[in-house]
């Protein structure tokens, strides 16, 4: 028990994101397109969501098959991928706090606890974690491999692997961790490189039965959603603006370590161009289309602790006594304001994705009960739709789930919003 003593400020931490993840839990539409693949491969069909169409129209390939194997089992997939889901989105709060004594050092014990605060009240975690999707899972491997690349540790290896498997932006986290260590070392990523190459080498089966199976490395929805226009752009710029609007107070944590660059340490470095070039990188790829912040999960945890260690630069040099009156008066402000600040923005959010989902279960109903035959479907959102209508062959006007579409768009029509 003395060993988990420093360990105990996760609790409150984790009490706090319970209560959150229960009270805005709900399942997410898109998460019925895996769960849709996921049916399919247990009735004998393949891993696909129209039968006889091998189109990879997941970005979540390894989740999807975690899935197919606890269903194979007997047990409700569906169920497990939210269980899940919350036990790692606390496991985010977890790594935080672990990553955070990294950071802090000596003074560790009370910047991890409050950094634990601060991602615990975050409601976009909670809103994302049960919500079935591989959110949470591929948010705790960033976590996890950012943590392992700070303490050099070679488990690196298996968790850019499982980051891979889980979501494409795996390899983009392996080339970030390559390039944190280039610029701190100014040399060859040596541990990096090895550790991306060796991730590599075991996910060359999976690479191999990508391509057998689907015929493509990348999934379907990259083409689909990826254009590279000045549209994806200014979308990406918006959907960033709202996270520091909501999150990043403003860029604060990003922006104020840079006056004091020459006080920080190796990792508090690290930390920065984790944070830094990952929302780069979501501002280039145009956001996301599903909003509450899911593309940001990867960010919370070092957005926190950059904006604590920007007020630990601030009043450094006051006494100590006064430090620590305005530490615990401005975190306390902090944790209120991160809870408050964009609660009107996924209220309505939550209520708009439950609404949706249960209007679309029950439109599919309305047509098993109106029509018995093999009808298909032509539609533009496919979540518990689709899996409603086990069977029946779908047409995803978006193109997810259809390479014709994905690959040959048309042109917009000039005026249509």
């Amino acid at each position: 028990m003395p060993r988990l003593k420093p360990y105990w400020p996760i609790l409150p931490a984790l009490v706090i994101y319970s209560f959150l993840a229960d009270h805005l839990n709900f399942t997410q539409d898109d998460a019925y397109i895996s769960y849709r693949y996921v049916a399919n491969f247990l009735n004998g069909d393949g891993l696909v969501y129209n039968i006889g169409e091998r189109v990879e129209g997941i970005t979540n390939f390894g989740w999807t098959i975690y899935l197919a194997l606890w269903g194979a089992l007997g047990l409700d997939f569906i169920l497990i991928s939210k269980l899940t889901g919350f036990l790692l989105g606390a496991g985010v709060i977890v790594l935080v706090f672990l990553i955070a004594r990294e950071v802090f050092e000596k003074r560790a014990g009370w910047f991890a606890a409050a950094a634990t605060l601060l991602v615990s009240v975050n409601q976009s975690l909670a809103y994302w974690s049960p919500a079935g999707l591989e959110t949470a899972a591929f948010a705790f491997l960033a976590m996890l491999s950012l943590y392992l690349y700070l303490r050099r540790n070679w488990l690196l290896i298996f968790s850019l692997v499982l980051a891979v498997w889980v979501r494409p932006e795996g390899a983009f986290l392996a080339g970030l961790l390559m390039l944190i260590e280039a610029v701190e070392q100014k040399s060859l990523p040596r541990f990096t490189l090895q550790c991306t190459g060796a991730a590599l080498a075991l996910s060359l089966p999976f690479v191999v039965f990508k391509l057998a199976y689907y015929g493509s490395i990348f999934p379907n929805p990259f083409y689909a959603k990826t254009s590279f226009t000045g549209d994806q752009l200014s979308n990406g710029l918006e959907y960033a603006g709202r996270f520091f609007q909501h999150y990043g107070f403003w860029g604060v944590g990003f922006a104020l370590p840079l006056a004091f660059h020459k006080r920080l340490s190796a990792e508090d470095r690290a930390v920065w161009m984790f944070a830094v070039v990952y929302t780069a990188y979501i501002v280039l790829v145009g956001g996301d289309v599903l909003k509450v912040h899911r593309f940001f999960l990867p960010v919370f945890g070092p957005s926190a602790i950059l904006l604590l260690l920007s007020l630990w630069l601030l009043v450094r040099k006051l006494k100590k006594n006064s430090r620590y009156l305005v530490l615990f008066l401005v975190t306390l402000g902090l944790v209120g304001a991160t809870y408050s600040l964009p609660k009107a923005f996924v209220d309505k959010y939550l209520v708009h994705e439950r609404e949706f989902t249960k209007k679309m279960q029950v439109k599919a109903q309305q047509l098993l009960d109106a029509d018995s035959s093999d009808f298909s479907v032509a539609v533009a959102t496919i979540g518990i739709f689709g899996y409603e209508l086990l069977g029946h062959e779908l047409i995803d006007l978006v193109g997810l789930t259809d390479s014709t579409i994905a690959r040959h768009s048309e042109d917009p029509i000039p005026g249509m919003v």
